[in-house]
């Protein structure tokens, strides 16, 4: 009986601890999305920041974008170097929302976007990379979205042939 007991306080901890966790992980980006914090290089960030990807409730994902949007505009050195890491998995895991949320941005938001994305193919064979991602965001989409993905798909080459001439 002691055993079943340490089990459940434990398990009760474990729910607790995640608990209070999730709630600073919202606090903080509902003040990245306010102006009462920066988005940073650290912890809460990255998994607000990330929760666009993992998330699997669009209302939760809606509200780590408006944080992650204000992120697209603030971020600076490490976390201005991962802000493309979750853009992509946005746009393969939620193809349509995430498009539906880029066409909502502002021009400068949607080329920082582009060149976050765009930051993440510099391997050698980075333009076939681009063409097989791009490919998979089209058949995620059907032809919804067909004139902005190639618009996007040739906008992250354009900016992907900069950063990899250096």
């Amino acid at each position: 009986m002691k055993a079943l007991f340490a089990l459940l306080a434990l398990f009760t901890s474990i729910y607790l601890n995640a608990q209070q966790a999730t709630n600073a992980v919202r606090q903080h980006a509902l003040n990245i999305i306010s102006g009462k914090a920066v988005p940073m290089d650290d912890s809460l960030t990255i998994t607000a920041f990330d929760s666009i990807c993992i998330s699997t409730n669009s209302a939760t994902r809606q509200f780590y974008f408006n944080a992650y949007k204000v992120g697209l505009m603030k971020a600076d050195g490490a976390l201005a170097e991962t802000m493309g890491t979750f853009a992509i998995c946005y746009l393969e895991k939620y193809t349509d929302e995430a498009l539906a949320n880029y066409s909502l941005l502002s021009e400068p938001e949607q080329k920082q976007f582009i060149a976050d994305v765009a930051f993440e193919f510099w391997e050698e064979n980075y333009r076939q990379q681009i063409l097989d991602y791009f490919m998979r965001l089209k058949a995620n989409s059907g032809t919804k979205w067909a004139v902005l993905l190639n618009k996007m798909e040739k906008e992250v080459r354009e900016d992907a042939d900069e950063y990899n001439k250096y």
